[in-house]
């Protein structure tokens, strides 16, 4: 799957986003990631796609978990802190510097402030 931005209808500066990874200022990252997470998590469910697991390579794709809970709560009628938990045990974080060994799972805080793994 390809996330393109450049199509007909996308104002200019949204056309460009994917032109290019890791390219332009912090406005422009924090919107290519958004895009990515947001964007991704909703193009597998158009596609009717529905994974077990969110493997996220750093933190670029962080905004798919935030879309995870968010369909959880409404499709699922989960409430925010059963959402949290449910998608916590269904995603993996990947940081790949030179001292990563393996992916771990990522830990989620609930509003109240209690760890869920």
């Amino acid at each position: 799957m390809l996330l393109d931005s450049n199509v007909e209808g996308n104002a200019p500066e949204d056309r460009e986003l994917t032109s290019r990874l890791y390219g332009g200022d912090g406005r422009v990252r924090i919107r290519q990631e958004l895009l990515l997470g947001i964007g991704g998590v909703r193009a597998l469910r158009a596609m009717g796609v529905t994974p077990g697991v969110l493997h996220l390579n750093e933190g670029h794709s962080g905004f798919a978990v935030l879309e995870a809970i968010r369909n959880r709560m409404e499709d699922g009628g989960m409430s925010f802190d059963e959402a949290v938990l449910r998608v916590s045990r269904e995603v993996v974080f990947h940081h790949a510097h030179p001292g990563a060994r393996r992916p771990r799972s990522l830990q989620l805080r609930s509003r109240r402030g209690t760890s869920r793994r």
